[in-house]
């Protein structure tokens, strides 16, 4: 079962820096939430039609992108749409690469910043984030999952396997205990 929830945040906390520090926590052992598996950070919210979003892009990509004196920005941009007709993908990378201008580069493997860009029904939002696929696309289970891994590895542990007792299948289909077979 998929459950989504939604979190408001209010200056001065910014919602990708949360989501950034709760993701390296994670990744430090400190896993911070039972329940949450993966975080999406959104900036801004407006509503999804292409005249609103172009009026946030600039909102949102301007001081980073259209600044003075800014050095060429690697970037990639990753559009997620649902349930809306109005807010095609291509009609969405567009838009974007139009408010950042061509002084930029587009990589989509080695980027400095991803632009994410959630639509979900009537309501588009948008992102700049860093470090997105190092941190698991800030899946916290992942990176709680590396952090075991790399601990176990460095004390030398076999690695744990979800608390499941070694099990053997006997011919009849019935399991039983590895140490309560005769052998």
């Amino acid at each position: 079962m998929t459950i989504v929830c939604f979190m408001v945040t209010r200056p001065p906390i910014e919602p990708v820096r949360l989501v950034h520090e709760i993701c390296l926590d994670a990744l430090a052992g400190n896993k911070r939430s039972r329940t949450a598996q993966r975080f999406t950070p959104i900036q801004s919210t407006c509503y999804a039609t292409l005249a609103d979003f172009r009026v946030m892009c600039e909102k949102v990509l301007g001081p980073i992108f259209n600044a003075e004196n800014v050095d060429p920005i690697k970037y990639a941009i990753r559009p997620n749409v649902r349930d809306n007709q109005s807010m095609k993908r291509d009609l969405v990378i567009a838009t974007v690469g139009s408010v950042i201008g061509r002084d930029h580069i587009v990589d989509l493997k080695n980027y400095d910043v991803l632009i994410l860009v959630e639509t979900v029904k009537n309501i588009t939002g948008i992102s700049v984030v860093r470090d997105f696929d190092k941190l698991k696309r800030f899946n916290v289970e992942q990176l709680y999952e590396q952090y075991q891994i790399t601990r176990d590895k460095q004390s030398g542990e076999k690695p744990k396997s979800d608390d499941k007792k070694d099990v053997n299948v006997v011919p009849n289909g019935e399991k039983e205990d590895e140490n309560s077979a005769e052998h």
